[in-house]
């Protein structure tokens, strides 16, 4: 990037025979309605930034559904959870859904949601009822598969500075995808960043506590107490 706008270059010393991490930098960040040239093009406030307030939010839904899911009533609560939230915020909210079990996948994408206008709930909720649960659990293909989508998503969105969100939702244990969590609160796209945080539901009593904790910490979500994630082990804590 170029020192446009509100970014400048920073300083590194030489200490000991080894240059210092840079100082002072100011880079690029998504530009917002300031009357400031946030990421540092040469333009203030545009991309029609300043009607973001007004522009609905982006939230993609990932949703584990690894063979666990299928066991005590689990999966039909989560899925008349998500029908209820999806109902609930129906035209307030740009809806995706993702599933993973070993692997990962987009089965209704956040673009669908604005090609399909009105139908993007009734959309979404028909590709969730084809759904089951099976196999094994897989963070890494969830969170890596999400960066995909998020970056092509973003980089589409003639509003720059949209909100976007993740619902992030397993009641498995797996290698915990902590850093990957943490590349999306300074998310990259067109060379702007962007922080987009993860809620994190861990469903039932079989979760990984210290993985789950790790990840809400880094999202920027956690919560206070000794569980920094979402917990929830039936239906009415899962709707809250």
């Amino acid at each position: 990037y170029s020192c446009k706008g509100e970014c400048k270059a920073g300083t590194v010393s030489c200490n000991k025979g080894a240059w210092t991490a840079c100082s002072g930098d100011v880079k690029p960040v998504a530009e917002i309605c300031d009357k400031k040239d946030n990421d540092c093009d040469g333009q203030t406030d545009e991309d029609n930034v300043c009607n973001v307030p007004c522009s609905h939010p982006n939230l993609l839904i990932i949703l584990d559904k690894s063979g666990s899911m299928g066991q005590n009533n689990k999966w039909n609560d989560v899925v008349g959870v998500i029908r209820n939230i999806t109902n609930t915020y129906n035209g307030k909210v740009r809806f995706g859904l993702e599933s993973f079990s070993s692997a990962a996948r987009v089965d209704y994408g956040l673009d669908s949601c604005v090609q399909d206008g009105t139908k993007c709930v009734s959309n979404l909720q028909k590709a969730l009822s084809r759904l089951s649960p099976g196999g094994g659990t897989n963070f890494l293909a969830a969170l890596s598969t999400a960066q995909t989508h998020l970056k092509d998503v973003i980089g589409k969105d003639s509003v720059k500075g949209r909100k976007h969100r993740i619902l992030f939702i397993t009641d498995g244990q797996a290698t915990c995808a902590d850093r990957e969590i943490t590349v999306l609160r300074s998310f990259r796209v067109g060379g702007v960043t962007y922080d987009i945080k993860t809620y994190v539901v861990g469903w039932g009593t079989g979760v990984e506590v210290t993985c789950l904790n790790r990840m809400a910490t880094n999202a920027g979500t956690a919560q206070s107490g000794s569980k920094k994630y979402y917990s929830a082990n039936d239906y009415a804590a899962l709707l809250k």
